[in-house]
């Protein structure tokens, strides 16, 4: 190999996670959505989000700094996962959501993700769940495309992802309606379109590859019939299935069937090569993970040969990764079509069946598989061995009740159609859970969270269905999830009803934020560092001052405070008025990222308030300063943000300021001055 050159081997592979950390000519971080089947929130909040949001600081390092930067970049970027509705995580931070997805005799297997920054658009679809196997320990495929403003894939890829994350909407509870996830998640889909309008497609050339999203659900052709729509030309001669997953028996032969039917020649000479999960035993047989059923071809394709080739395990392989990438390789001569995504192969998982899951598969149109191209998705293959089921001895392992696409461990149950959205509504006394009930629950039910009982059959005797039962929250920090518990059969089964905000922007602040006096607020206006380490400082120091109050001051000019003289308080609140003008100036591109900006503990109103507490006769002056600014330098808002209610919100702060400045006491002449410069803001 020459030296400074990557083999194709080397070049398919790479670190899954920093997929997610963005250019840095991509521009600030603006909002993800993702899917998967299995999920872990602590993983995903750490190592995926915490990668997109450009983390600084390790919650293992220090908690405190963790808390204050995950708090304050959160509330500028939107964040969204779909779960399948089986599957759904434990305790989260609110400030994303979690949406649970229910199909219909299936279940939802995609996994997409779609990462927007104000200058890119990357979209992930692969076979990897949110999950630290899925990331880090397993063998997986994942395809990368980035859309930008200069160039990139056609738009109509992306417009499809976006239409497949809004179906999986309409699978999921709640209502764009109202306020809650579901409006946040439509304005932020709404809004990647609209950013992205207009942005150039690279030119495409006869003879270079091309690629389409493929997804598969409810009412949906199957994943063969779509590959067959984009072949072109006689059928293909030879396929490799690489899967970890089969369906059993008689599935597994309708699958095969189908697949040669929509895709294989009927006739002649052809090869399917099925890539599978193996093991060699200690007496040397080797043990695969597919039905015996795909032992020999069926009747209906008796010239087509069926080979066998397995990502082995045992012996010195005991290092190698778990394999759970999917993929469909389908060649005739030199032209291929490839697809990878989540689709195991079975009926569910390719859409051949009634009630088929929803999978999403990118597949690339190669033309010619000797190019770079086609040799690096080749090359996308684990460690395998050819299998001879004539020369050594092979058992065919499969179990439908251990190898199945939904096998998970999971200790909960799925939760009853009757429960759709559970919000919890911030309030300044602390908050209310809003329940939607669509249909009576089951009998002897009982809802609780934080360890306290909150809703059973008896609450609701006598009501209609749907309806929405309201229950004031007076715990300091709200639920993200709470259990239900009911009887069937005898036995007592519990699922996770997941919690979402009605508003994330009205979430309280971390402690640490909202108990900074006057003084500590303006520190960190001033500074030019990041918030969180600009409060992290101020908060060890308040630490480091509380130590020293016991030690006798003994310099003279150390025991006269001149922090509270008015020249001194003027110059303090004008250079934190200029950092506070300064990051208000910049883009804001969600309707909760800008009432963090405008209301949040670190914004104008706040600033406001601390000093309508602690300035006495000064404060109104100050106040109206304040208003000044933000009224001379509001926040610019991305195409994502409707201008005109953006423009309302920071009116309405601007008058709670100005009603704020006028009510504080003054002397005649500030009193005077306040008065014009508040008629000039309202002006």
């Amino acid at each position: 190999m020459r030296k400074g050159r990557r083999s194709y081997d080397e070049s398919t592979r790479q670190r899954l996670l920093d997929l997610w950390r963005g250019q840095d000519d991509f521009g600030e971080p603006i909002g993800c959505v993702a899917t998967s089947y299995t999920f872990q929130a602590d993983f995903f909040e750490e190592q995926c989000l915490g990668r997109f949001l450009r983390m600084d600081t390790e919650s293992t390092e220090d908690g405190r700094a963790y808390l204050l930067e995950h708090e304050t970049k959160l509330s500028q970027a939107f964040a969204c996962v779909f779960v399948d509705h089986g599957q759904v995580a434990g305790n989260r931070s609110l400030r994303w959501h979690l949406l649970p997805v229910r199909v219909r005799g299936a279940i939802q297997h995609a996994k997409i993700s779609l990462l927007q920054w104000e200058s890119c658009v990357r979209i992930l679809v692969g076979s990897a769940n949110l999950t630290v196997p899925g990331y880090r320990s397993n063998f997986e495929h994942m395809a990368s495309l980035d859309f930008r403003p200069e160039g990139g894939p056609p738009l109509s890829i992306l417009r499809d992802v976006v239409g497949c994350l809004r179906a999986l909407q309409q699978l999921s509870p709640g209502s764009e309606q109202g306020a809650g996830p579901q409006k946040a998640l439509g304005e932020f889909l709404s809004g990647v379109v609209e950013r992205t309008r207009g942005w150039t497609e690279d030119d495409s050339r006869r003879g270079e590859p091309k690629c389409s999203f493929v997804w598969i659900g409810p009412g949906r052709p199957s994943l063969f019939a779509s590959m067959a729509k984009l072949w072109s030309g006689p059928p293909a001669t030879f396929a490799r299935i690489l899967s970890p997953f089969f369906s059993d028996g008689r599935d597994a032969r309708t699958t095969t069937d189908e697949f040669e039917r929509e895709l294989l020649i009927s006739r002649g000479e052809c090869v399917i090569q099925f890539v599978c999960p193996g093991h060699r035993a200690p007496d040397g047989a080797i043990e695969l993970q597919v039905p015996e059923a795909l032992r020999k071809p069926s009747r209906a394709s008796v010239e087509h040969g069926f080979s066998f080739v397995a990502e082995l395990q045992g012996g010195e392989e005991q290092e190698r990764r778990h394999l759970h990438a999917k993929s469909l390789w389908v060649q005739r001569d030199g032209r291929v079509l490839f697809a990878v995504g989540s689709s195991n192969f079975t009926v569910n998982g390719t859409g051949v069946a009634k009630s088929p899951n929803v999978e999403a598969n990118l597949v690339y149109e190669i033309p010619d598989a000797t190019d770079t191209f086609g040799k690096m998705c080749a090359a996308a293959s684990p460690p395998m061995e050819d299998v001879d089921l004539e020369a050594q001895e092979v058992r065919f392992l499969h179990d439908p009740d251990d190898q199945v696409e939904t096998s998970d461990g999971c200790e909960y149950a799925p939760l009853p159609d009757a429960f759709g959205a559970a919000l919890f509504d911030p309030r300044d006394s602390g908050g209310a859970l809003r329940l939607e009930l669509l249909d009576p629950p089951p009998r002897g039910f009982s809802v609780s969270g934080a360890g306290k009982f909150l809703l059973d059959g008896a609450s609701l005797e006598g009501t209609n269905f749907p309806r929405v039962v309201t229950l004031h929250w007076l715990q300091p920090k709200p639920p993200s999830v709470l259990e239900v518990a009911w009887s069937e059969k005898g036995e007592t089964l519990r699922a996770v009803w997941v919690v979402n905000v009605t508003n994330a922007a009205a979430l309280p602040p971390p402690d640490e934020l909202r108990q900074l006096n006057l003084e500590e607020l303006l520190q960190v206006l001033t500074s030019a560092r990041p918030y969180h380490e600009a409060v992290a400082r101020v908060i060890r120091a308040r630490e480091a001052r509380a130590k020293q109050e016991t030690t006798p001051i003994v310099d003279p000019h150390k025991k006269v405070d001149t922090s509270n003289y008015l020249l001194r308080r003027m110059k303090r609140l004008s250079a934190a008025l200029e950092g506070l003008r300064e990051r208000m100036q910049r883009p804001v591109f969600s309707h909760d990222a800008l009432m963090w900006r405008l209301r949040g503990p670190l914004g104008p109103l706040a600033l406001a308030q601390r000093l309508a507490q602690e300035e006495g006769e000064a404060a109104g002056f100050m106040i109206a300063e304040v208003a000044t600014t933000l009224a001379d330098a509001p926040p610019t808002f991305g195409a994502e943000v409707a201008k005109d209610e953006a423009d309302r919100e920071i009116r309405a702060v601007l008058d709670e300021l100005v009603k704020l400045a006028r009510q504080r006491p003054a002397p005649a002449n500030l009193a005077s001055y306040v008065d014009n410069a508040c008629k000039e803001i309202l002006s």
